[in-house]
């Protein structure tokens, strides 16, 4: 939560900034800090996915298809559904 309270910061100092060359270096720095966040947010969310996915994999060979029920049912309430193209 480090990096998120940090990006809060840069936002704050970018909409305080007054002179027009502050407000660019502060809109360059957020735009760093958001971008870390964001790839923060998608690894961790990488990292939850495979976790359900190992411990589904596991379930479903000892055969424990209500724990494997489960698992699925939080992986797709964790997933936005995408229709198909």
């Amino acid at each position: 939560m480090g990096q998120n309270r940090r990006r809060r910061k840069a936002k704050e100092k970018m909409l305080n900034a007054k002179l027009s060359r502050q407000v660019k270096l502060t809109q360059q720095r957020y735009k760093g800090k958001e971008k870390e966040v964001k790839r923060i947010v998608r690894k961790d969310k990488r990292n939850f996915i495979e976790s359900l996915a190992c411990e589904a994999e596991q379930a479903a060979e000892k055969r424990e298809f209500r724990k494997c029920t489960r698992l699925q049912s939080s992986y797709a309430v964790t997933t936005p559904i995408t229709p198909c193209r």
